[in-house]
């Protein structure tokens, strides 16, 4: 697929090391550390602000300039 377009990975630690056991995902007893998600939703954020920054703009051909 990303011969067809550009894409990336990006692994999010949700384990909570005090819980002393692992809740691996894909089985019913998967837990995660939800004080996790409000970094990786910074890191989506991110990758997005700077993949439109990189776009050029359909006015002039450059890229957006941060304001």
């Amino acid at each position: 697929m990303l011969q067809q377009a550009p894409g990336c990975f990006i692994m999010l630690g949700v384990q909570n090391p005090a819980w002393g056991q692992v809740y691996p995902v894909h089985t019913p007893t998967f837990r995660l550390d939800e004080a996790a998600l409000p970094i990786g939703t910074a890191a989506l954020v991110a990758t997005a602000v700077g993949w439109m920054q990189q776009r050029p703009s359909k006015e002039n051909g450059q890229p957006i300039q941060r304001t």
